[in-house]
């Protein structure tokens, strides 16, 4: 099949950049190699000193088109997304480019003022803003696009069926039903159980918005209608089926279905970031690291092909660890600038930006990111993303910097460690991103209180590292996202399913990873290795749990031990999609989602010290684990909000696919472990602890029942335990004795 160009144009705001990503994700589903050349990052890096008078932005749209020229020559699609407002210089593009497909993205003005955060639309149409494309700038519609998609009067997935059907019509990607598949196939989301078996930034102030929330299901697109041609001059904006008339100058595919391309896109080399550690990888799949603990950045092996593994988010991993070469002369530069100092959220999320573990990001969010992800859980370019991942720093170490120039990173220990690309600086509304990430603004709240205690400036731009800001907690344990999908491809794996933990897996928890590992080739289980209670075991017990675990009941071929570096943020269902697009970017096909998830059990957005023992109710409260008359269990409600998170896009755009499961436990009817779905009896019969259960079991000297935990890793977690003997009870004063 030949190549294609989708070109995407509309007003600021409209959607081009979304819509580009559903697009380029459902496209690399069907097996197209897709390249998207998104108009904000061309002009960082393809246009970088452009203005915006006429001229300028018809050279930023020649040089787009000339770059989609070449992709589409060599048989990928390539997808633009930018205003490219003047209709002249949009024409010459499609004489020029075979398969050209002109998109319209149409939405009313007032509508775009009402969804646009920084309120640029209003003040342009205020007169406080001049030259404002739209408003007093032109924009020129297209006279004959293929399509034209109303973003204000329907749906991303709306619009995204009709796109497919037109690209469809017009011969550029095969029929659903004839699409070659490099996706995992669907899996149902609930497991049936198994028996178990052993324009450039400035400097500005961000003003409050509303969260939008996307519709979660698209409708079906409309069947192809019967082929006809459009009359001379019509517009070719028809409906969903009919297939498009190409102007002079452009060409369609009119190849045979036995001749179109189905060959998956070919493996990208990624770097391997950086680590002290020492791989517990065979040596294969090691790393090379130079004395100075920096290893040297080389493609993964020729065999890790995207084919084979799910691609990371994005399409490749962004590392952001320099080549060691570099390291010292970077780090001398580093001494010469304006120093930002890290908290430790910074830390951690310098350290996974910089292993590629959040790819597509290679830096700290700017603001139209950050409010992007905050309000629509999109980045701008459209692909989803769940957190900010934020730089916050004080009004005194901001005071130096412009945007342009560079600063350095200083860890709290002290060192430099990486160099900061300054593309933007912002003072945001915390009580904006407080409502939208915990669904409150009390300062009671965990993650409301951490977010109030950082800076109240927020920087952006790209990252240099040259350096790790945190020490490895268990070097042998933790790998880089190279590391593992490097592992997974060594042993030929396609479909991996990722868990995260904090707590030592009991029977429960094990047998729902092997029902999971019934699915797939092999388990990434992820150990958070922080302690937000000080009842919570150290996580050095914690490991040797796992590790024990692992050894007595699980394949060695099949399981791989990581640490997930990073805290949670008690953002509930927020922090279980970003984790989830981290497994991805691991390598991971499948997440697995329990209800009692870490992500799904921090503290609710209600929150509120309580003077109550554990396990006791206030008045008018429910137990804990428990529902007040008429409402849903928290665990239920936890699992709706999550579930409710990954319906809001496309199984495409995701790419990893979510299995949601129920609670397990031991059934005193059956003698085994089992779930509500596959277990008679009530109540009465399942034997289930939670983990403040089992810690004060061991703290009254009593070990858990072989039932619940393992006797390993009871075992172990009894000798980590100081036992509390119970106090005993003073006698009576007899005031007669004892005056």
């Amino acid at each position: 099949m030949a190549g294609f160009v989708v070109w995407f144009t509309g007003l600021s705001g409209t959607g081009k950049s979304t819509l580009a990503a559903m697009l380029s994700a459902e496209l690399r589903a069907r097996g197209v190699h897709v390249e998207v050349l998104d108009g904000d990052e061309v002009r960082t890096h393809l246009s970088r000193g452009l203005g915006f008078s006429r001229e300028d932005r018809d050279t930023n749209v020649r040089r787009i088109g000339f770059v989609a020229k070449l992709l589409a020559r060599a048989g990928s699609c390539a997808i633009t997304a930018a205003i490219s407002p003047y209709r002249q210089t949009r024409d010459e593009q499609r004489a020029q480019i075979p398969g050209f497909v002109e998109i319209h993205c149409d939405c009313a003005l007032d509508a775009l003022a009402e969804r646009d955060p920084k309120g640029l639309y209003k003040k342009a149409l205020a007169g406080e803003i001049t030259h404002f494309t739209g408003v007093d700038d032109p924009y020129e519609r297209p006279e004959h696009p293929e399509l034209v998609v109303h973003t204000d009067r329907e749906a991303p997935e709306a619009s995204l069926a009709r796109i497919l059907v037109t690209l469809e019509d017009l011969g550029h990607i095969p029929r659903r039903q004839d699409a070659p598949r490099t996706t995992p196939p669907p899996v149902a989301r609930t497991m049936p159980p198994p028996t178990e078996r052993s324009a450039p930034p400035t400097e500005r102030s961000i003003p409050p918005g509303v969260a939008r929330t996307s519709p979660s299901a698209a409708p079906p697109a409309a069947p192809p209608a019967s082929p006809r041609s459009a009359p001379p001059g019509a517009p070719r904006s028809a409906p969903p089926g009919a297939p498009r008339s190409s102007p002079p100058g452009t060409s369609r595919s009119t190849s045979p279905p036995a001749a179109r391309r189905t060959t998956p896109p070919s493996g990208m080399p990624l770097a391997a970031p950086p680590s002290t550690s020492r791989s517990s990888f065979p040596p294969a799949a090691r790393r090379t690291t130079p004395p100075s603990g920096i290893p040297v950045s080389a493609p993964l092996p020729s065999r890790l092909r995207h084919d084979v593994l799910l691609p990371p988010h994005g399409g490749e991993l962004t590392p952001c660890y320099v080549d060691p070469r570099s390291r010292e002369s970077l780090a001398a530069r580093a001494e010469t600038l304006p120093i930002v100092d890290l908290d430790a959220c910074a830390e951690h999320d310098l350290h996974l930006l910089a292993t590629g573990a959040y790819a597509p990001l290679r830096g700290f969010m700017t603001s139209r990111d950050y409010l992007r992800v905050v309000r629509d859980l999109r980045l701008e370019r459209g692909l989803p993303w769940a957190l900010p991942i934020t730089l916050a720093t004080t009004e005194e170490a901001a005071a130096p910097l412009r945007v342009g120039v560079e600063a350095a990173l200083r860890a709290r220990d002290g060192r430099l460690v990486a160099l900061l690309d300054v593309t933007d600086i912002y003072r945001p509304d915390k009580d904006l991103e407080a409502r939208a990430l915990f669904g409150t603004t009390d300062p009671e709240h965990p993650g409301v209180a951490a977010l109030h205690q950082s800076g109240p400036v927020y920087l952006g731009g790209a990252v240099h590292a040259f350096d790790r800001p945190v020490p490895p907690d268990f070097p042998a344990r933790e790998h880089t996202p190279a590391e593992t999908r490097a592992h997974f491809a060594d042993r030929g794996f396609r479909h991996v399913t990722g868990y995260l933990t904090r707590d030592p897996l009991d029977r429960a928890h094990e047998y729902l990873t092997k029902a999971a590992m019934e699915l797939c080739d092999d388990l990434l289980l992820h150990a958070l290795v922080d302690a937000p209670s000080p009842d919570d075991f150290p996580a050095p017990v914690r490991m040797r749990c796992h590790e024990a675990l692992l050894a007595h009941y699980y394949p060695q071929s099949r399981v791989l031990l990581s640490v997930y570096p990073a805290p949670l943020r008690a953002a509930g269902a927020r922090d279980l999609l970003h984790h989830a697009l981290v497994l991805k970017n691991h390598g991971c096909s499948h997440v697995l989602i329990a209800p009692d998830h870490p992500a799904l059990t921090t503290p609710p957005s209600d929150a509120r010290p309580s003077e109550s023992r554990p396990g006791e109710a206030r008045p008018g409260e429910a137990r804990p684990g428990e529902a007040r008359p008429g409402e849903a269990r928290p665990e239920a409600r936890a699992i709706d909000e999550a579930r409710a998170v990954f319906q809001r896009f496309a199984p495409a755009e995701l790419g990893i696919v979510p299995l949601f499961v129920e609670p397990a436990f031991h059934s005193t009817a059956l003698g085994t472990i089992a779930t509500a779905k596959t277990s008679p009896g009530d109540a009465s019969t399942r034997l289930h602890l939670t983990p403040v259960e089992v810690r004060a079991m061991l703290q009254r000297g009593q070990l858990p029942p072989p039932e619940i935990l393992r006797p390993e890793v009871a075992r172990l977690l009894a000798d980590a335990t100081v036992v509390r003997l119970p106090r005993s009870t003073p006698p009576e004063r007899d005031p007669q004795r004892d005056p």
